[in-house]
């Protein structure tokens, strides 16, 4: 029974992301959507930057992957060029069931412009991922685990339903609705791996990309920052 309530989990996740995607399932540059997804919803979870960047390289990760600690470890403990801004993202990838828990969460933490808030938060998330993958769901109730997130962001347990009510009074996105935001400027991006990296000019949006640096294989052979941004050089001082 506890395999069976597991795959039932990841089957609503899939279905979830299904039902977000869909519209971008059909055909056509989506693209267009990226604009009006900046404006509804922020997904970074922690930026290194320089008074003086050229390039900014986005790094796309989902929040239960191994391999987007890796690259979050990574980051903070490299040395950036100063012409290199790096911002981590997050998205929910549909085989973590728990995934679109933490991003509710994220949004339930105050607002700060540096995302201080969530920058611990997710670190935190990272050092008892073992106690949020989909087998955890074998050993407790879906309550269970959310209680155990607020409770690593220092939140109470009632919050999410409070908020949830707050932002309903007021109009506001709920935290369950603009988590699916996440995920939708993520397929509007073509994200649907973790990690994945896309960079632009600093002085550009970021669905912007640099066309020739993607197609050159940022987005999909390299698998850490250094790699990234050893390949941003690499490209940006042939053309120079």
């Amino acid at each position: 029974m506890p395999q069976v309530r597991v795959l039932v989990m990841q089957l609503l996740a899939v279905a979830a992301v299904a039902s977000v995607l869909s519209p971008h399932l059909c055909g056509g540059s989506v693209l267009e959507d990226v604009p009006a997804y900046l404006q509804r919803v922020n997904t970074t979870a922690l930026t290194l930057s320089h008074e003086h960047c050229k390039y900014h390289l986005h790094v796309w990760i989902d929040p239960l992957c191994p391999d987007g600690k890796r690259v979050w470890h990574e980051a903070q403990t490299m040395d950036v060029p100063e012409n290199i801004d790096i911002s981590f993202h997050l998205f929910a990838l549909p085989f973590h069931p728990l995934s679109y828990e933490v991003l509710q969460v994220v949004h339930q933490l105050p607002a700060d412009p540096n995302h201080s808030a969530i920058t611990s938060f997710i670190g935190r998330v990272f050092e008892s991922m073992h106690k949020f993958s989909a087998e955890a769901l074998n050993h407790g109730t879906l309550r269970d685990l959310q209680v155990d997130l607020h409770e690593l962001a220092a939140l109470p347990s009632s919050s999410s339903s409070s908020s949830q009510l707050s932002q309903e009074a007021t109009g506001s996105p709920s935290a369950q609705q603009l988590a699916r935001l996440h995920v939708k400027l993520a397929a509007a991006l073509g994200i649907y791996e973790s990690p994945q990296f896309r960079v632009n000019r600093c002085d550009q949006e970021m669905g912007d990309v640099d066309a020739r640096l993607v197609a050159a294989g940022l987005s999909i052979s390299i698998f850490s920052v250094r790699q990234a941004v050893s390949h941003i050089l690499d490209q940006t001082s042939m053309s120079s």
